[in-house]
């Protein structure tokens, strides 16, 4: 009895998108964890990115400025004390896996990423020599 061809494709495609959602779907993998004070305002996210093969670093510094693209963040320039500004980019909301979440970091990011705003970033240094940099979690100081 020999199976026919279409039978074996659609048979293999069931198998890799089974397999397929059961992989993590990139920073919709990571919790993203808001964190609010007394009176509810936001004042740090976290679990924004997973970077594998990327060098994790932590530092203090200002906002300097925030570029958007179609209204919406998608990166800043982070001046530590005492440094060179450099380049930070933000994850992209399409990436998070839930509207419920989507929602909470379009809010963290207009509460915490604006210019002026003195914070503290863990990040991670990614590429060759480190270069692109990956914004995994802001606070507020």
């Amino acid at each position: 009895m020999t199976r026919r061809p279409e039978v074996c494709r659609l048979a293999v495609m069931a198998a890799v998108i089974a397999a397929s959602a059961a992989l993590p779907a990139g920073p919709a993998a990571a919790k993203v964890q808001v964190r609010t004070d007394a009176g509810k305002s936001i004042v740090a996210i976290s679990g924004l990115t997973e970077a594998a093969d990327c060098r994790a670093f932590s530092a203090t510094g200002t906002i300097v400025d925030v570029t958007q693209e179609n209204g919406l963040p998608r990166g800043m320039t982070f001046q530590e004390t005492g440094r060179e500004a450099y380049y930070v980019n933000l994850p992209e909301l399409y990436k998070f896996g839930s509207t419920f979440e989507k929602k909470q970091v379009l809010r963290a990011y207009k509460a915490l990423v604006r210019p002026g705003i003195a914070a503290t970033i863990h990040a991670f240094a990614c590429g060759a020599a480190g270069r692109i940099v990956k914004l995994d979690a802001i606070s507020a100081q």
